[in-house]
């Protein structure tokens, strides 16, 4: 029988402290007896994976420069494969992502997949959406923002503070 996990999929940076902050919470919440496993898909840049189990992808960074784009195909099949191979071994129950395209990626697999998918818009964001943010927001079970700002950009969103 398929252990039940959670997918925790989040970049480097600001996703990766969000990620962190929202996981001691779910600790709090959630009771040993009841704990799924959890497992972290996320950029190689995470210096310190907050799940025992973890998935490193290399994605290119565009902040900076557009020159690495094409790594993005490779970087997507990767994703994609991951999130079909944890999907297999596990029975996943839950998706949650900070962003930002590797969540997408793994949640949009996983949500064909059967699993329900919660997203959290990153808290640098106040009135404009981000590219994660608008592919994510097309097919999130639940979607949140942090700053209540973007209610106006995101109207169906959730806001409940910063993490």
């Amino acid at each position: 029988m398929k252990k039940d996990a959670i997918i925790l999929a989040y970049g480097g940076g600001g996703h990766n402290e969000q990620m962190i902050r929202l996981n001691y919470q779910l600790d709090d919440l959630i009771p040993d007896s009841l704990k799924p496993t959890m497992i972290s898909v996320c950029n190689v840049d995470v210096r310190k994976p907050i799940t025992k189990e973890v998935y490193f992808i290399s994605t290119p960074l565009f902040k900076k420069s557009f020159k690495e784009i094409y790594k993005l195909p490779i970087s997507i099949i990767k994703a994609v494969l991951t999130a079909i191979r944890i999907n297999h071994k596990y029975k996943v129950k839950l998706v949650i992502s900070t962003g930002p395209l590797i969540g997408v990626i793994i949640s949009l697999i996983s949500k064909l997949m059967g699993v329900r998918i919660i997203y959290i818009e990153t808290w640098s964001r106040f009135y404009s959406k981000s590219l994660s943010g608008k592919l994510a927001y097309l097919f999130s079970d639940y979607f949140y923002i942090q700053n209540e700002s973007l209610k106006s950009v995101y109207p169906k969103a959730i806001y409940k503070s910063r993490l």
